[in-house]
């Protein structure tokens, strides 16, 4: 027998903008329901995030694609969510050659030394 299971996401850290207004964006994960065995506790599932991009670029619109949660079930996948942003963020007026060079830097930097 089975039962389906709402599925709350974790808390979803804010992405790092680069090019922007703003420094970070916040993220959005909608619930989902997954079909699980009638005696399972929804507190047996796990999630894992995955993320497309550790750095997004501005401007981004609001529900721009950042990644997924995916959720397991004595380790078998039974639901995925898609990451969105929240919110808007405009590009940065007038930035300079030097900023856009640095930031371009800095994310290639990040994402050579970061390990997921």
């Amino acid at each position: 027998a089975v039962k389906a299971a709402t599925l709350s996401p974790p808390v979803l850290p804010p992405l790092s903008v680069a090019g922007g207004t703003e420094k970070t964006v916040e993220l959005k994960a909608d619930p989902v329901t997954a079909v699980l065995p009638k005696t399972a506790d929804v507190s047996d599932v796990t999630s894992v995030i995955t993320w497309q991009t550790a750095t997004l670029f501005a401007p981004i619109k609001a529900g721009k694609a950042g990644g997924f949660v995916t959720y397991y079930f004595n380790g078998q996948p039974v639901a995925t969510a898609e990451i969105t942003t929240k919110t808007a963020v405009s590009g940065a007026p007038a930035v300079s050659f030097w900023r856009r060079t640095a930031d371009t830097f800095i994310v290639l930097f990040h994402s050579l030394f970061t390990f997921r």
